[in-house]
């Protein structure tokens, strides 16, 4: 698994630097030096460059809703040959051009960007925000470069071991340095109410969307978004 993950970074470095410059960028020159709202603006940035992938979602769900009783129709015709039925139903979405993996295309997309995001999370934003401290940590502490079969001594943070920064939160080297409004550390696992708070936040704000974003669809695509 360690080598397959190893991988997938490699497959999506230019997404993972890319989102790190716009986070910096963002921490730098927009939030007054808050990595916390640093990453809620690069949260924004990158909902609003896939609204149209979402709207095409939405749009192609709504459509494929407003034909399902003449599917279901032709499939209930030719229940007995599913060659003949696949055939028609092919025929049928040729002709109103409309594609059935439409809807789900968007998902597939939007999957390499929280891919990348994850891993730019989980090790570069440790890096920014407590880089130096990370390096003093695993040059004074023997047991932990010896953990990780590394040498002793790091002359900058590129030079630790990324699993070393993977479990290292900034909260265990530099205290109070990743802490953001209510979180105790934003490098590390939530937990506690931290944890509870983060996910009614999380839950709500998904379910206000989908409420905005389905105000005039069908009461049953209404649900099935939900």
């Amino acid at each position: 698994m360690p080598i397959l993950a190893n991988v997938i970074e490699d497959a999506f470095s230019p997404l993972i630097t890319l989102f790190e410059h716009i986070m910096v960028f963002i921490h730098d020159n927009l939030v007054g030096g808050s990595w916390g709202f640093a990453i809620v603006g690069l949260t924004v940035v990158i909902r609003a460059v896939l609204v149209p992938l979402t709207y095409r979602q939405l749009k192609s769900m709504q459509e494929m809703q407003r034909l399902a009783p003449q599917i279901q129709a032709l499939k209930e015709k030719y229940k007995d040959d599913k060659q003949r039925q696949q055939q028609e139903l092919m025929k049928f979405y040729q002709e109103n051009k409309i594609n059935p993996l439409a809807s789900c295309l968007p998902l597939l997309l939007q999957l390499p960007v929280f891919i990348s995001l994850f891993y730019m999370l989980r090790t570069d934003l440790k890096k920014h925000i407590c880089g130096e401290q990370l390096v003093q940590w695993f040059n004074t502490h023997p047991s932990e470069a010896a953990k990780y079969h590394a040498g002793l001594h790091a002359s900058s943070v590129s030079h630790l071991p990324t699993k070393f920064i993977e479990s290292t939160p900034c909260e265990k080297v530099a205290p109070g340095s990743a802490k953001f409004l209510f979180i105790p550390d934003i490098t590390n696992k939530a937990t506690g109410i931290a944890l509870v708070v983060l996910i009614v936040l999380y839950v709500g704000s998904q379910l206000a969307s989908t409420l905005i974003a389905t105000a005039t669809a069908d009461p049953n695509q209404r649900r099935l978004m939900l």
